[in-house]
């Protein structure tokens, strides 16, 4: 039982380092698209390529964005959870 507290005492910690890591995977993924393009004028391109690269980008900044986010709201979840029970677990406090 004390191992799996200790465990569990971690996981804000583990949470942030995973968020860490997809906002890394995430980064690159942009810098994928970025290199694919990069060489191309944006006036050269017919309207459906630069449709692509459009949504490409969005696709990419929005999950730069969004998903190392949810990452840290389980953190700060798990967080507040941990406080609670500590709260709950010492009597008067």
């Amino acid at each position: 039982m004390i191992q799996l507290e200790t465990w569990v005492r971690r996981t804000p910690a583990i949470l942030l380092g995973v968020g860490a890591v997809d906002l890394a995977k995430q980064l690159l993924g942009l810098y994928a698209v970025y290199v694919e393009y990069k060489g191309i004028s944006f006036d050269l391109m017919d309207e459906s390529a630069r449709f692509k690269l459009q949504a490409g980008i969005a696709d990419r900044l929005f999950s730069a964005v969004i998903f190392p986010a949810t990452w840290l709201a389980y953190a700060a979840f798990a967080a507040i959870l941990l406080g609670i029970y500590d709260r709950m677990k010492v009597p008067n406090a």
